[in-house]
């Protein structure tokens, strides 16, 4: 199969910076994740709401594979590697960087999409991706990072549980960013 390949990347770093940088810190220094905090004001704040934002049980959250046509089968969420075990904490979200996929041949065929995303280093795929991205390049956007609150799999399931959750800490590390961000302590 052939593929079409466009890559964007800002042209001022600026935003992706910070993120980075974020992120690193945190996995030096696990007390340094701003957006924790503000997970907890937005849960205080959204109290009552139809829907939680709280973190859902990890029992919760299941992985499954296709095996051919509608069918699927649970399968156990993949072994951290002992390199990047340090990185990661039980009961944390997970803040990753890297190229994202998109594109509907990938994100509807298994084989292909894991192919593409290692030979790529992709650390994530979306089916609607590119429509963003050309978007903020048609509109001339010099800096740009898209956080995802990540809470559905390529494999058909919605997590609907993990949803709002997920969107809620993507909304905390953005503070996190902007807080960041030159002029943001400035007062008026």
């Amino acid at each position: 199969m052939q593929f079409s390949l466009k890559s964007w990347s800002p042209t001022d770093h600026l935003i992706p910076d910070i993120a980075r940088h974020l992120k690193d810190q945190s996995e030096v220094d696990p007390s340094a994740r701003p957006w924790e905090k503000y997970i907890k004001e937005g849960q205080e704040h959204l109290q009552g709401q139809q829907v939680a934002f709280t973190r859902p049980p990890p029992e919760s959250d299941l992985l499954f594979m296709n095996i051919g046509g509608n069918d699927r089968i649970e399968v156990g969420h993949p072994v951290v590697p002992d390199a990047e075990k340090g990185k990661y904490r039980s009961g944390v979200s997970t803040v990753r960087c890297g190229a994202i996929a998109s594109g509907k041949p990938i994100v509807q065929d298994d084989h292909l999409r894991m192919e593409f995303a290692a030979r790529h280093q992709c650390v994530a795929v979306d089916s609607e991706f590119d429509q963003v991205l050309e978007s903020i390049h048609g509109n001339r956007k010099e800096s740009f990072v898209f956080i995802r609150g990540v809470s559905d799999y390529l494999d058909g399931t919605k997590n609907k549980e993990w949803q709002p959750y997920c969107s809620l800490v993507a909304a905390a590390f953005m503070r996190a960013i902007i807080e960041k961000m030159p002029g943001a302590n400035a007062t008026d």
